[in-house]
């Protein structure tokens, strides 16, 4: 009978310290699937808004940082039935019930600029027309596939994914939607991701330097300034971006 109770202590202590790792691992990769659905389809349905409408005002929601809390409790019910001589006794062992709880932070960037380079992003993914300024070409270090890299059909395959092998992203919106390969959805994905991060751009301006007096030695005047204002800077600041792998685990 000790054996009994000795095997069943064991079995107990086995069970508490697996289930809530193994739980919240689970609970960990299923946040970062419906994370990363939620997110990246926002961008597919957007592409299928876009073939309509190049001109429509796109959004993104991006999932900040998220605290993941797993719990599980076990009984451990140690009953013996008494049974005749000849036939084997009984143990009862009792899970309780697992929990988990995750809480995330939200966010849609409403910044002016942020929106128009994402439009400008979707206008060129499906017609080529490209609207975006020298600023960002230059801020922007993820740069969109070049054109044409998207495809779309309602029923039928386009022809360009019969003659050579396109990546099929699926339907979205009323239209089903082809890449020209893997890496070109992936790297519009990233310039969209990065360009979501814009905030509104700064102007600097830096009054004028006073000119200078006749240089005795020389006869020469320095050029005249030709304004009050010597220098305008445009630029661009950048959010950070927190993707559906930041994630906070407490037990």
């Amino acid at each position: 009978m000790k054996r009994l109770y000795f095997a069943a202590s064991t079995i107990y202590v086995l069970c508490l310290s697996a289930c809530t790792p193994q739980r919240t691992q689970f609970d960990i990769q299923q946040f970062q699937d419906s994370a990363a659905s939620a997110q990246y389809n926002q961008i597919k349905v957007q592409l299928s808004r876009s073939i309509d409408n190049p001109y429509d005002i796109p959004t993104l929601s991006t999932f900040g940082q998220t605290q993941i809390k797993s719990t599980a409790s076990i009984q451990a019910t140690l009953s013996r039935a008494i049974a005749p001589a000849g036939q084997t006794n009984t143990l009862g062992l009792n899970l309780g019930a697992a929990s988990s709880e995750a809480q995330s932070t939200i966010t849609t960037n409403t910044s002016p600029k942020a929106i128009q380079v994402m439009r400008d992003l979707y206008t060129y993914a499906v017609n080529g027309e490209q609207n975006w300024g020298p600023d960002v070409d230059y801020y922007l270090s993820n740069k969109p596939p070049e054109y044409p890299w998207l495809y779309h059909s309602r029923n039928s395959t386009p022809n360009e994914c019969i003659q050579k092998s396109c990546q099929y992203l699926g339907k979205y919106g009323r239209y089903k939607l082809w890449s020209r390969s893997g890496k070109d959805y992936s790297d519009f994905v990233l310039s969209i991701l990065e360009a979501s991060s814009f905030q509104n751009a700064e102007v600097k301006i830096v009054p004028a330097t006073p000119p200078l007096k006749k240089d005795a030695k020389s006869g020469k005047r320095p050029p005249r300034a030709s304004s009050n204002y010597d220098l305008i800077v445009p630029s661009i600041s950048k959010k950070p971006q927190l993707s559906p792998d930041n994630v906070i685990i407490t037990d």
